[in-house]
């Protein structure tokens, strides 16, 4: 996630596809794939775009039997996604592709020349949009609004690292079965405090159940944050993205 982005009205006409398709098979093409490339734009929220961009792989082979048992081999291209969530109010930009840094930054750069038509700045170090050193805290408040029928907002899970220290990561996963507070019964019970005390460890993700009255698919979820810039809840329903996002803005986990 980049939340420094420029705030400007996205081009998502047929020329802004494609524009942003050709942009992205050119960027794909030196790998040796990306020939082919189709762009799909939908609203979502009002003021967050999202740019489906569909591109074709590498070719396969594959050796297969047809009806009437005679071998043959079929060359295919399958497609391989890559989404821009861009949230045109905020001025944030969400990238889902696989490839890591070395991907996703010169992505982010083309879709703010392309599609938002003004070029991206350098990202300043330091700054992440999501702020998790308070989950720590077995205090830590999760105040709901009683419309949204939430029943109880747990940690499920803690990945630390110590501050100082490049190497080296803690993984706490709690059991559910065990209440609401078996992630901070870890920490007090499985960290020795003499050497690890909590001031000297960063809680570099955490992830977080959400239990509602509403039943089936409209009830409980569980979604992570991850610094410095990832969070999973773009992959859930719009009813529940929406929910995880205003409450991530309450308890001051997402400062972008």
């Amino acid at each position: 996630k980049r939340s420094d982005v420029p705030k400007e009205d996205p081009k998502t006409d047929e020329a802004g596809r494609q524009a942003l398709a050709t942009a992205m098979s050119a960027f794909y093409r030196e790998q040796g794939r990306g020939h082919n490339c189709t762009v799909d734009h939908f609203i979502r929220a009002q003021t967050q775009d999202y740019f489906f961009v569909y591109l074709s792989d590498y070719a396969n082979t594959h050796v297969n039997f047809d009806e009437s048992g005679n071998l043959h081999r079929d060359t295919e291209r399958r497609a391989f996604e890559v989404v821009f969530a861009y949230d045109r109010s905020a001025g944030a930009l969400e990238t889902f592709a696989k490839g890591g840094k070395k991907v996703i930054e010169p992505m982010q750069s083309i879709f703010c020349s392309v599609v938002l038509g003004s070029p991206l700045k350098p990202e300043k170090s330091g700054k992440a949009p999501y702020a998790l050193d308070g989950l720590l805290n077995r205090s830590f408040g999760f105040d709901t609004d009683p419309e949204d029928e939430i029943v109880a907002v747990t940690v499920r899970g803690l990945r630390l690292s110590v501050i100082g220290r490049k190497r080296g990561r803690i993984t706490l996963e709690a059991d559910p079965q065990k209440g609401p507070t078996s992630i901070y019964d870890m920490l007090d019970e499985d960290l020795n405090k003499e050497r690890l005390p909590l001031s000297v460890l960063q809680v570099t993700k955490v992830t977080l159940h959400m239990s509602r009255k509403a039943p089936g698919r409209g009830g409980s979820f569980t979604f992570s944050v991850a610094l410095p810039n990832t969070c999973d809840l773009k992959s859930k329903r719009e009813e529940l993205r929406l929910l995880g996002e205003k409450y991530l803005k309450r308890w001051k986990i997402d400062v972008a």
